[in-house]
């Protein structure tokens, strides 16, 4: 008859439930200052010990998938804790989010937006897309209040109104160019089929992929751009084929902004 290992872990329990109690019993009835033998006391602690080890062996027997199952529950509760966070790395230190996703020397802020739309990415020289953004709130905001001031202090009046517009598209147009994905070349889009490709396509060494026809691989952003234009420091990363129509209408809206106001706001 052979016994479960659920059985022989319950006898083993037993056991050393009972050595446990025993030694109890000993120290109660011995009398004050006297702690037994010493030999005694080394037996108890060696089949305590001897008890612990059986019943170790005799689980890990029982459900040899534990410590795979325990793996796997701590997989899923930093899973479940990382999305709950939208600026945590694949690479985690236990449950806690360390830094950015990164793409290259670029940062991903939003990695769901940006899996799904390309928008959540500033580049490596992030600080200029903030003091762009800086220049230009100030900038609008002073020429709207003496706006507003040559408008006998009506704010709804129509040049006021007009620079708040400028202001607003323009700064939508800057978000967009310093916060959307350049263009970055991947092996997963870069379409390179093989030699029915055409003789333009290039191998980067550094990124490890294709570079279609007008791709080139911009050291400061460590990545490889398609249609790449240059790299702005302005906008804090590159202008390449996503974000050069948003560029474009940036620079177009604020060269408007500052002729409406040389015009009309400035000197008068």
């Amino acid at each position: 008859m052979t016994t479960s290992p659920a059985a022989a872990a319950k006898a083993s329990v037993s056991s050393f439930e009972i050595i446990k109690e025993n030694h109890k019993i000993d120290d109660s009835l011995s009398p004050a200052g006297d702690l037994g033998d010493d030999s005694n006391d080394l037996e108890v602690a060696a089949d305590a010990r001897n008890s612990n080890e059986d019943i170790d062996q005799v689980a890990l027997l029982s459900d040899p998938a534990g410590d795979e199952a325990q793996i796997n529950n701590d997989e899923i509760e930093a899973a479940s804790f990382c999305s709950r966070c939208c600026m945590c790395e694949p690479q985690r230190i236990g449950n806690y989010c360390c830094t950015m996703e990164r793409v290259g020397n670029c940062r991903v802020i939003f990695p769901r937006l940006y899996q799904s739309t390309g928008f959540g990415i500033v580049g490596p020289h992030w600080w200029g897309l903030a003091c762009t953004f800086g220049l230009l709130i100030g900038a609008g905001l002073f020429f709207t209040e003496k706006a507003v001031h040559i408008s006998s202090n009506k704010f709804l009046s129509a040049k006021p109104i007009i620079c708040i517009l400028f202001l607003i598209v323009a700064s939508i147009f800057l978000l967009f160019t310093g916060c959307t994905n350049p263009g970055i070349v991947t092996e997963a889009n870069s379409g390179y089929t093989g030699v029915s490709s055409g003789r333009d396509w290039r191998w980067c060494q550094v990124c490890s992929v294709y570079q279609p026809p007008k791709a080139v691989h911009c050291p400061d952003c460590n990545v490889c751009i398609a249609r790449y234009d240059h790299h702005c420091p302005w906008m804090g990363t590159c202008i390449g084929k996503n974000n050069i129509g948003a560029f474009i209408r940036f620079n177009l809206s604020w060269f408007l902004f500052l002729m409406f106001v040389i015009g009309v706001i400035a000197f008068k």
